[in-house]
């Protein structure tokens, strides 16, 4: 009984040294966000989720989706309208 119970814990052991050391290798890289307070104002919530259009100050349209949340992070700086139902929102991304 001995016997098995150490067997037993020996490849117990050996399979959590696998884990441990093949799990970081195939995970992607993380990206830290910063702390609360830090982060600049670059989500634009709608009221629910639909389809919208944003459009640059020149009427460019830049983006078309169906959601309540638009991450503005990858736009330049600058004044954008979002059309969705009936209504045109004007934004500022800074």
């Amino acid at each position: 009984m001995k016997l098995i119970s150490i067997l037993f814990t020996l490849f117990s052991l050996s399979i959590m040294s696998y884990a441990q050391s093949d799990i970081p290798a195939n995970m992607p890289p993380m990206k830290m966000l910063p702390k609360v307070g830090d982060a600049p104002k670059k989500i634009y919530e709608l009221p629910s989720k639909l389809t919208y259009s944003l459009f640059d100050v020149n009427g460019k349209l830049v983006l078309e989706a169906t959601g309540q949340f638009i991450d503005c992070s990858e736009l330049d700086k600058g004044v954008y309208f979002i059309r969705y139902d009936d209504e045109v929102a004007q934004i500022e991304v800074e």
